[in-house]
This record gives structure tokens, C-alpha cells and sequence, in this order.
């Protein structure tokens, strides 16, 4: 162990029962993390434990099991080869190990922030995905935490989609939009990577019920799902919940209108002069006015109550490997 601390780049090996100074792994039957670098030994145990976490929250399993210095080295080294694993796996397999996360922790040699440069390594991976995150000074212990848990979501997302971990979601109708853990991921019917574990799902369509539900993924299975959408009362047909208030009111204004303009025009006494004949009733010109605009109003609310909405489009989005598709879904 001394002569580890004594190498140009130190490293962090986590325990999950204590982190004492010096190298220290957080290794089981199916994961590890090293951690190794050159910043200071409690921003590496800060990254160590954010980089477990992460993997916790993942359904990946992390117990405690001390790897010895020959083999934090063989590990370390093999990351510099194009598929580390097939040098890492005598190692591994020694030790029980499947998966390995591995976070070099450095302070930017032009300021001082702090880089954390990390990939995950397993067996059916090829070529590793490696990913950067910068911690801005004033980097807090706090702030350095966050960057790592950013830093590991998105590389065991990655690791997983590789793995072939995922959600295929469908719905009747299709079209919905679908949000997974707060990100809109893209539209139904549709496949999506996810890493293992628990995901809050939520789908919406125009016209339809919202649908929110909490799935569980485990590691390398693919989740199929199929929802059928429940209309609102309009009969889903795209667009939305209607309310019936404004065609009633209008409705019953125009039948008062109608009504009363037509009573009191029929009403009207004749005149009292005799020098020329009068009609026995006077049909009055603002009375059959008000009696027009209500059966105007009446009708245009006949229209409103049966009127079928038009469909309306909503926007969508689409993750894929290469970047992201954005455009609009419609129903008709």
C-alpha cells in the first residue's frame, strides 16, 4: 500500500464499510469502483461514494471487497487499451467482479476546477464509452458529488442501452408522448435504453386520460408495456376536454331572447287613432330584432354542442444513437 501512495497518480478504492486514506475498492459478485488520480484523497472518497450510489440506484449490486494494489494497477492499465475487458476479466473474474466503474479524478491543470473522466467496463462491452464532467470552482464536496452522479447516469444509461436494457412501451391509440424520470424521451409506440431499476413513466394524448405510472427495469431485460388510453368525455377525439358551459349559456340566452322578442312584439297594443285602418296586433321592428340575434345565438350554440373538434398536434421527440429527432405528432 505505501508504495501506491508513493505513484505519480494515487488510487481510490471504496469500501463500503469505512473509507480510511490510502487505495480502496468497493467490490462483490457484480461490481466495483476505482477511483485514481491526482486530486486530493477526499475529493477522490466524495467521487467514490457518488460513483456507488449511482450504481446502487441503478440495481447494480456494490459490496465490499478489497482488490490488492497488483490488481488495481492490471485494472488501471487496461484502460488505455481500445477493448480493456478481455484484459481486465483474468482480474475480474479473480475477484467475482462483472461490472467495473472507474472515475480519474484530476484538478484542471489551467484553474481549479476539478475533471472527472469515467467509463464502466463489462464483458459484452466493446469499445468503452468514456465521458467528462468539469467541477467549477468553488467545487464543494457537494458539487462534486452531483458532477459525478451526472457523470455515472449517463454512462450506465449508456452501458445498459449496450447491455440491451430498455422500455418498449405501446398504446391504444398510439401517439402519446412519453416522459421518463422528467425527460421527454420521445412518443408511443416506441423503444427506449434505460439502465436497471425503478423509472417514473408518464404518457399523454390529446383527448386522453394522462397515464403516470412507476415501472422497474431490471439489468439487461427489456420491459414491454402496453397502455390502452381512456378517452375524456369528448371521445378522444384530439381535442382535449371540452367544456359544455359556453354553448349552454349561449343557448339559454338565445332561447330568452327568441322567445321574449317574439311574446312582446305579438303584444304591442295597437294605436289609439282611427284615421286609417291598424292591424289588431303591431308587430314591433326591435322586438323581432332581439328575436333574430336569440335564434341566431341559439343556433350558434346548437353548433358548438355537436361540433367535432379538429385534431390538434402535439410535439414530440425522439433519442436515438446518433442524436435526437424533434418534431410534432397529430391524431385524426
Amino acid at each position: 500500500m505505501k508504495n501506491m501512495r508513493a505513484t505519480t497518480s494515487s488510487i481510490l478504492v471504496l469500501a463500503l464499510a469505512a473509507l480510511a486514506a490510502g487505495a480502496r475498492v468497493a467490490a462483490a459478485e457484480t461490481g466495483a469502483v476505482v477511483v485514481y488520480g491526482k486530486a486530493k484523497a477526499h475529493d477522490q472518497e466524495v467521487v467514490a461514494s457518488a460513483v456507488a450510489e449511482s450504481m446502487r440506484a441503478a440495481s447494480w449490486t456494490v459490496a465490499e471487497a478489497a482488490l490488492s494494489p497488483k490488481d488495481l494497477e492490471a485494472i488501471i492499465t487496461c484502460t488505455k487499451l481500445d477493448s480493456p475487458w478481455s484484459c481486465i476479466a483474468p482480474t475480474a473474474d479473480a475477484n467475482r467482479v462483472q461490472r467495473i466503474s472507474i472515475v480519474q479524478v484530476d484538478p484542471d491543470p489551467k484553474g481549479k476546477a476539478v475533471v472527472l473522466t469515467g467509463q464502466v467496463l463489462f464483458p459484452t462491452d466493446g469499445v468503452p464509452s468514456i465521458e467528462q464532467r468539469f467541477c467549477e470552482p468553488p467545487c464543494s464536496a457537494r458539487a462534486l458529488g452531483d458532477s459525478a452522479r451526472e457523470l455515472m447516469k449517463v454512462l450506465i444509461d449508456r452501458a445498459s442501452a449496450r447491455g440491451g436494457t430498455g422500455i418498449e412501451i405501446a398504446t391504444v391509440p398510439p401517439g402519446a408522448s412519453i416522459t421518463l424520470d422528467g425527460v421527454m424521451v420521445g412518443a408511443s409506440d416506441g423503444k427506449f435504453p434505460v439502465s436497471a431499476g425503478v423509472h417514473q413513466l408518464q404518457l399523454q394524448r390529446s383527448g386522453y386520460r394522462p397515464i403516470s405510472r412507476e415501472v422497474t427495469v431490471t439489468e439487461g431485460q427489456v420491459l414491454k408495456l402496453a397502455y390502452p388510453l381512456q378517452p375524456t368525455h369528448d371521445g378522444g377525439r384530439g381535442g382535449g376536454a371540452r367544456s359544455r358551459v359556453p354553448p349552454v349559456l349561449l343557448g339559454s340566452a338565445g332561447a330568452i331572447a327568441l322567445v321574449g322578442g317574439i311574446a312582446y312584439s305579438l303584444s304591442v297594443d295597437p294605436p289609439t287613432s282611427t284615421s286609417v285602418d291598424q292591424p289588431k296586433k303591431l308587430y314591433s321592428g326591435p322586438a323581432l330584432a332581439v328575436a333574430a340575434a336569440g335564434g341566431a345565438a341559439l343556433g350558434v350554440a346548437v353548433y358548438l354542442w355537436f361540433r367535432k373538434p379538429k385534431p390538434r398536434s402535439t410535439p414530440a421527440a425522439q433519442l436515438t444513437h446518433h442524436g435526437a429527432v424533434i418534431g410534432w405528432s397529430s391524431s385524426f
